[in-house]
């Protein structure tokens, strides 16, 4: 498409998607929302921003630009993880191309994880009635065992899949929920401490996850690498040193 003069613009449904796939691909990439907000910008909205970076700027604080993405005929919207879009926001972005004249090109699972605060879907509906194309070759995973388990997995076939990756020592099963959550923590305290950023422990409910937070940050504050006093978070205490995972934008902090 770029060498036949379009202009390409990437979109994912997260902001961190939106990096790896601006990186990977070398082009302007956007999450979903932030591609809708600049199309779907009103002047009054345009008026309230510069009124709003005056401001900043005579309290001496750093302004910002508003980002743009103009959309026209001769723009292709990729859309990576087009599985995990939902309804309301994939009709806003199609709606939007459509005024625009865009081609949009959505590639994605139909079992992929679905939306969490949207309905889901989408992708599904629009694959079955447009059609849509099946890439069968697998590039991410190199070593043959790996490929099968992945195949495995979109087939459904995930008990051979997980069976796959317990062989090779990737996955440790425990007898009950909670062994498995005192192993967690256990590993966490091994390797997790010295390299945060590359272990991620993902639990079922809020429960478990809070349980498992608490009893890393009262290691980590017998250790002083947190300070004694902290603030209160809805349910959640936190203290200097702690790793905060923010899952929603908010602009008016700009």
């Amino acid at each position: 498409y770029q060498r036949d003069g379009y202009r390409v613009v990437a979109v994912a449904p997260t902001g961190k998607a939106a990096r790896g796939l601006e990186e990977l691909t070398k082009i302007k990439a956007w999450t979903a929302e932030g591609l809708m907000r600049t199309e779907e910008r009103s002047g009054w909205k345009e008026v309230a921003h510069h009124a709003r970076q005056l401001g900043r700027a005579v309290l001496g604080k750093p302004t910002y630009s508003l980002k743009s993405a103009p959309l026209h005929d001769r723009t292709v919207v990729l859309v990576d993880e087009a599985g995990m879009i939902g309804v309301r926001q994939m009709d806003r972005l199609l709606n939007v191309a459509q005024s625009k004249g865009c081609k949009v090109i959505l590639i994605g699972d139909r079992n992929q994880l679905q939306p969490v605060l949207d309905y889901g879907g989408a992708f599904a509906a629009i694959s079955r009635q447009a059609g849509s194309k099946i890439l069968t070759e697998i590039a991410r995973q190199r070593d043959a065992w790996a490929r099968e388990a992945v195949k495995e997995i979109a087939e459904g076939q995930s008990l051979q899949a997980l069976e796959r990756f317990r062989e090779k020592g990737l996955i440790d099963i425990a007898d009950n929920r909670r062994e498995s959550l005192k192993r967690m923590i256990a590993d966490w305290m091994k390797s997790g401490l010295l390299d945060p950023k590359n272990h991620v422990a993902l639990f079922a409910t809020n429960e478990e996850a809070n349980e498992f937070n608490r009893a890393i940050q009262i290691h980590r504050m017998k250790r002083l690498d947190l300070g004694l006093f902290g603030v209160k978070v809805g349910e959640q205490r936190l203290h200097s040193g702690d790793r905060v995972v923010c899952t929603e934008n908010a602009p008016w902090l700009h």
